[in-house]
């Protein structure tokens, strides 16, 4: 039985000014989350975890840095 293989993706999260970038130099703005009932409000990377996901992306990681954090996703080779 052969090995699967696997193509990876680094997403670069960081919260101020609220952008994400990935390791193939596509970059986009992370919508705030805003609740009634919480005093505060965030960033949110979902929507973009939602896009890569329906690329067939899943996230295997996360790393944090000094700046916000790095997502790790991994798909099988052959999807894109």
């Amino acid at each position: 039985m052969a090995a699967s293989q696997w193509e990876y993706l680094e997403v670069y999260v960081f919260p101020d000014p609220e952008e994400w970038m990935d390791s193939t130099g596509r970059v986009g703005k992370m919508p705030m989350v805003h609740t009634r009932t919480a005093a505060y409000r965030w960033p949110t990377s979902a929507e973009a975890l939602n896009t890569l996901g329906a690329e067939g992306w899943e996230l295997v990681g996360i790393v944090t840095a000094s700046q916000g954090y790095r997502l790790l996703l991994k798909r099988p080779q052959g999807l894109s």
